[in-house]
């Protein structure tokens, strides 16, 4: 739910499950606002902000002052590996890399193999 520059991420459920699930080993895998359940507790709880994009329900941090929260759960091993995957999405579409880019970004990524796996 926080990007690698300490900013919001708006994530859907799996997405925001997996990364719960990643801070705290203790975090039950169940859905979170799967069917059947009248809302999603955290956004009950004001904790989080549901919002559409398309088809999509996104859940993103209800208040910025959350992102310095959760951002201290995250080690600064996991925030170097979660650069790597956000600058993979990023940059490695079909067209968008340029030599350059393409070196940096695998300097980057071969400094953060072991966390990727």
């Amino acid at each position: 739910m926080v990007t690698a520059q300490a900013t919001k991420a708006a994530l859907d459920e799996g997405e925001m499950v997996a990364e719960l699930a990643q801070i705290s080993p203790e975090f039950d895998r169940e859905p979170i606002c799967g069917p059947g359940r009248d809302a999603c507790a955290l956004v009950d709880a004001r904790l989080v902000r549901s919002l559409q994009q398309g088809e999509r329900s996104l859940f993103e941090p209800a208040h910025d002052r959350m992102v310095d929260v959760i951002r201290t759960w995250i080690s600064d091993e996991e925030m170097a590996a979660k650069a790597v995957r956000e600058l993979l999405r990023r940059e490695w579409t079909p067209g968008s890399v340029s030599s350059f880019s393409l070196r940096r970004s695998l300097r980057l990524i071969d400094e953060q193999r072991e966390a990727l796996r």
